[in-house]
């Protein structure tokens, strides 16, 4: 009696592992022939995401650009790497653009709200990061407490914080070697000229950047 009670529960244990173990593999038989499916839906997303993530504000309005390519940009590595910089390189950036904001219902281009927040932070801004300075700022209009919108070329909205931290968010992901100020201009001999004595060169040297504060 003894021995017929072990080989059943001997048996039993036998079902439990072969049934444990043909779960797993009916879980790996299932996961290699779904894991292709699964790749070829994501990845799109993920490469959106990515290419939002590298272009900034310019996945969301068209026609900003690449931003290392932008004259903001250029203005940007020339200046000390503060969180003030970076509220000045939004301006240069958005100011350069024609667009149309929305602040407490009233339209305003883009160009006016720049040279207005270039007076603006000298007296508002009090050593806040550049994302706080944002939300506290640019998110709410100071009257209404309506929020501020950005009117796109395509004529829809976009809030006007999402459009900025997203821009600020793209330029704080550049590497360090990106946000190196080029080598000063160099002293380019120029070959003399007609009017030039024989023996003599001018010698021209590129202007420097005006520094934007």
């Amino acid at each position: 009696m003894i021995g017929y009670n072990t080989r059943l529960q001997s048996g039993g244990e036998s079902v439990r592992n072969y049934r444990l173990f043909s779960g797993k593999i009916r879980f790996a038989v299932w996961a290699v022939i779904l894991a292709p499916w699964l790749l070829a839906a994501l990845q799109p997303q993920a490469l959106a995401a990515a290419s939002r993530h590298e272009e900034g504000a310019a996945a969301m309005y068209p026609g900003l650009g690449p931003i290392q390519e932008s004259e903001a940009f250029k203005q940007y590595v020339m200046r000390p790497k503060t969180e003030l910089s970076k509220l000045f390189y939004l301006i240069d950036r958005f100011g350069a653009i024609d667009a149309d904001i929305r602040y407490d219902g009233i339209h305003y281009r883009s160009g006016w709200v720049a040279a207005f927040a270039r007076m603006f932070i000298p007296s508002c801004y009090h050593h806040e990061s550049a994302k706080d300075w944002i939300m506290k700022w640019c998110n709410r209009g100071v009257l209404k407490g309506d929020l501020v919108w950005v009117e796109l070329p395509n004529k829809k909205l976009q809030l006007a914080r999402e459009v900025l931290l997203s821009e600020l968010k793209a330029l704080e992901a550049l590497p360090p070697e990106a946000l190196v100020p080029p080598p000063p201009a160099q002293q380019v001999k120029v070959p003399p000229t007609d009017q030039e004595p024989a023996g003599q060169s001018a010698v021209a040297v590129a202007p420097p950047v005006a520094g934007k504060v």
